[in-house]
């Protein structure tokens, strides 16, 4: 069932019976499109190493997954692709670009669905279609680190060709100088 918006108006007898889990009328026909991404937020996954990591957001799409690093920085940025330096109204903070983590975080996230996709493939006791399916999966798709900046109000003044993969700071993306 592909679920619709909700109405604007109550419910009459003529709109549909089924209802999805929000309640909203459902369509009584699957839906011909296909989405091209989906996204999942706020999860978190165990490395191979024991490593907790939280993921913000993870758009899949259907040649490629990014993963994103939501960040509330506020101000100027500045630096480069190994450092940051906020200046938030006189208060200058020095950091490790979120980047260079990001980028760690997207390798370990690989790993975890090869080492996963390995395992189902190999467990008996999984459902015969789902081990299949698994086994077939062969080379997963690039999976891309992002980072992107929440506040509208937010100035790059990051070298060009050292802020690949970061988004936001307002409608025209990242300003600067």
């Amino acid at each position: 069932m592909c679920c619709r918006t909700p109405p604007a108006g109550p419910r009459s007898p003529a709109r549909p019976s089924s209802t999805s889990s929000r309640g909203w009328p459902c369509s009584p026909t699957p839906c011909r499109t296909r989405r091209p991404y989906r996204v999942s937020a706020n999860f978190e996954f165990q490395d191979g190493h024991g490593q907790w990591h939280e993921v913000d957001a993870l758009v899949v799409g259907q040649s490629r997954i990014h993963l994103l690093e939501l960040k509330s920085y506020h101000g100027r940025i500045g630096g480069d692709e190994h450092r940051w330096v906020t200046d938030r109204g006189g208060r200058v903070d020095r950091m490790r670009s979120p980047m260079v983590a990001t980028r760690r975080k997207a390798q370990r996230f690989k790993s975890k669905l090869e080492q996963e996709i390995a395992r189902i493939a190999r467990d008996q006791d999984e459902d015969p279609h789902i081990r299949d399916v698994a086994a077939k999966v062969g080379r997963l798709p690039w999976i891309q680190e992002a980072v992107f900046l929440q506040d509208p109000g937010v100035t790059s003044h990051l070298p060009a060709d050292k802020a690949h993969n970061i988004f936001g700071g307002g409608p025209g993306g990242l300003s600067g100088p």
